[in-house]
């Protein structure tokens, strides 16, 4: 179970650092400005994070742990199967934020794009802790609410979130402005996604690993 929650919190941090490195890079080549300062970062990667680290490492026993073939000696921590749902999840959290930050930049300028796209990713790192919960099987098996401490990990990330975009002081240290109803309507249109994404790849891949399987008789 230890390797297990190792792996999961791999593929959490691995996919949501590089989808802000990727999200800042797609920016630069594209001539936007920059869409996350280094203070969002550090908020990002020390602080809405930690609760769902925490969380993953702490996730329960599977059912079916003890009905699976041992792993091999040597096997890694990240496998074929899962850096192409990291991809996947990747993938969409840099096209969401980006579509996000562009459209908003548009409409109301640098400030207001920077809240939603700091807050997006946020978002989206939160989506992603549901998903990295597990890396093989959908998320109906598992159980949304059966880590009840990624639960309170994810409200006590938001609520953080909240402050950092709401508070007049946190708003000075981040340099965020309110985000008004519209916003947090289009995040709840296009958040879901990386969870949606992520449910497709892992019965993709169940789909051709029972294909693959010989036929008995």
């Amino acid at each position: 179970m230890a390797f297990q929650n190792i792996k999961r919190v791999i593929a959490f941090l691995f996919t949501t650092n590089l989808s802000e490195a990727a999200v800042l890079v797609t920016c630069l080549a594209l001539g936007f400005p920059l869409p996350l300062l280094g203070v969002h970062i550090v908020w990002m990667n020390m602080v809405t994070a930690s609760p769902a680290v925490l969380s993953l490492s702490l996730e329960p026993r599977h059912p079916w742990v003890l009905t699976d073939r041992p792993r091999p000696l040597k096997a890694g921590l990240i496998s074929v199967e899962v850096r192409l749902l990291m991809v996947v999840l990747l993938s969409v959290m840099l096209v969401g934020t980006l579509g996000l930050f562009a459209l908003k930049l548009e409409m109301d300028g640098i400030e207001g794009a920077r809240t939603l796209a700091f807050t997006s990713l946020v978002i989206f790192e939160l989506f992603n802790a549901v998903n990295c919960r597990s890396l093989g099987e959908p998320l109906a098996k598992v159980g949304l609410f059966t880590n009840k401490y990624l639960v309170g990990g994810i409200a006590a990330a938001l609520a953080l979130q909240l402050l950092a975009v709401y508070h007049p002081a946190m708003q000075a240290l981040f340099s965020t402005v309110p985000l008004t109803w519209a916003d947090w309507l289009a995040l709840g249109l296009v958040a879901p996604w990386i969870i949606v994404a992520a449910e497709l790849q892992k019965r993709f891949l169940a789909n051709r690993h029972r294909a693959a399987l010989p036929v008995a008789g």
